[in-house]
């Protein structure tokens, strides 16, 4: 896994050259859903983040069995998930192939390459044999590529050739930094807060590969929502472990949300200070590299990347073992009744 991280520059080079290509003609796009669960789902809400200001249609994701009743005929629906057997995604296919919906895949094999190959569903096929949150190139990039080729954004190889070159700048220094700094988030609750939209998903990640590589809980928000609510129970909490809040901000936030981290911060540090729990609340903020949101995004997640797998080394996990989600995929397939499709045998 350490090595998948520090690649990640190289990942995303090879991921940036596959054939995307949809064979179908381009129809008259009304919206676009992206459908996928854990590290196959992240994608599409990066992809969301990073078209928020310049796509013209609605752009939504799905983290669920259903897709959104408008779904239809002018739905470009983009199907995401590394193994090809996510069941959740598997019957969001299922519904948009009867909703007339153009499918395309993204996949390196399982039930969703057959489902493809059986209804001639455009599919696009990414290297096997490492798991769903180490392929992230693979499984971002070419949603990517498929919106610039049906030009929905613009084309984006300056800002891929900028990424590649930042993650190579930094990820020595990101290596090193990580090594050391991770050992102190050993038995604190991580908080990561975003200062952007642009890395809202990005905080999502570092929370969710907490849990799954280093095995603990952590939270994720974002700048101005957090505002209106989480800072009310934050400031009204006696913790019962460290609470290390977690910055991530980058030169393009909203010059009110970076005050609002200035302001925000102040009271709760005031407020612990007041309860003398000063040493419950620590804040370390981590400033976002590159020019482009691109590259922003990926800096960004590889040193999460990096924190989350030497804080599993820390405390001795094997972040490649993830024992309690793979127990709970075997129960539900031992019980797959529920899942029907019309016409179609249990998948």
């Amino acid at each position: 896994m350490r090595n998948i991280i520090y690649n990640l520059p190289e990942q995303i080079k090879d991921a940036w050259k596959i054939n995307v290509h949809v064979k179908k003609q381009r129809r008259n796009y009304e919206n676009i859903v992206i459908s996928g669960m854990g590290g196959s789902g992240i994608g599409g809400d990066i992809l969301k983040a990073l078209t928020l200001q310049t796509l013209k249609v609605p752009l939504v994701t799905v983290k669920d069995y259903q897709i959104p009743g408008f779904v239809n005929r002018n739905t470009l629906f983009i199907a995401v998930s590394y193994s090809g057997n996510t069941e959740e995604t598997i019957s969001t296919v299922y519904e948009a192939k009867n909703r007339n919906a153009h499918i395309v895949a993204i996949t390196s094999g399982g039930s969703l390459w057959e489902l493809c190959k059986k209804y001639q569903i455009d599919c696009i096929d990414i290297p096997s044999g490492i798991s769903s949150r180490c392929a992230i190139g693979y499984l971002f990039f070419p949603q990517l590529k498929i919106l610039s080729s049906l030009n929905f954004v613009k084309d984006m190889q300056k800002d891929v050739s900028e990424t590649i070159n930042v993650l190579i700048r930094y990820r020595n220094y990101y290596e090193r930094f990580a090594k050391k700094f991770a050992t102190s988030l050993i038995g604190s609750l991580p908080i990561i807060y975003a200062t952007s939209h642009i890395l809202a998903p990005v905080a999502t990640r570092w929370q969710t590969q907490f849990n799954e590589n280093a095995e603990i809980i952590a939270h994720s928000n974002v700048f101005p929502e957090l505002d209106h609510n989480e800072i009310m129970g934050i400031t009204n909490t006696n913790p019962l472990v460290p609470i290390y809040c977690l910055i991530l901000t980058d030169s393009a936030s909203h010059p009110r949300n970076l005050l609002r981290v200035k302001y925000t911060l102040k009271i709760l540090q005031r407020e612990f200070t007041n309860s003398n729990s000063r040493n419950f609340f620590k804040v370390k903020k981590f400033v976002a590299r590159g020019s482009s949101p691109l590259a922003k995004i990926f800096s960004m997640i590889m040193l999460g990347d990096f924190i989350s797998f030497y804080l599993a080394h820390a405390r001795g996990i094997k972040p490649e073992i993830i024992r309690a989600i793979d127990e709970l995929k075997k129960m539900l397939s031992n019980n797959n009744k529920l899942i029907k499709h019309k016409g179609e045998k249990n998948v």
